[in-house]
């Protein structure tokens, strides 16, 4: 593009930048609200922990959830079973089938909680094909489907 610009500053300031953005998917709140009135909710991202904390808040979701498990502070990023294994021991007390990782990413939450043992919900609005392999627990296309399953 011809342009000249140091890759570690505009990293920085695109880190930046997503924290300050917060711009929750169709139906996430009340979906949070719902699942928190019955569940113990978790957040579990490969994002940072402050830029996953600012945003949660940012959208006013962050008093629906417990904790905000993130790939740096577990050691492992997901997909990786390890990644789920160890948000699994930091909550405690608690079979891997006993939990539900909803998510919507196939590769990261859904591949991911299967190999650690988990249920999954995977919330596809695109409506996309299954490859091979892949087997949900659940799917849903719009967040106001959750109701319907928990």
């Amino acid at each position: 593009l011809g342009i000249n610009i140091d890759g570690i500053e505009f990293d920085k300031l695109f880190i930046k930048g997503l924290e300050a953005s917060a711009e929750p998917v169709d139906n996430a709140l009340p979906a949070l609200q719902y699942l928190s009135s019955k569940y113990t909710v978790y957040a579990a991202s490969n994002a940072s922990r402050l830029q996953q904390e600012k945003r949660l808040e940012l959208a006013g979701m962050s008093k629906y959830i417990k904790k905000v498990f993130t790939s740096e502070e577990i050691g492992f990023q997901k997909p990786d079973p390890r990644f789920f294994e160890g948000c699994i021991r930091m909550i405690g007390d608690i079979l891997p089938s006993e939990i539900l990782m909803i998510g919507d990413s196939l590769n990261a939450d859904i591949s991911g909680g299967i190999k650690a043992g988990l249920k999954t919900l995977w919330f596809d609005p695109d409506k996309q094909e299954l490859p091979d392999g892949i087997k949900p627990d659940y799917i849903i296309h719009s967040l106001k489907e959750i109701k319907d399953i928990l």
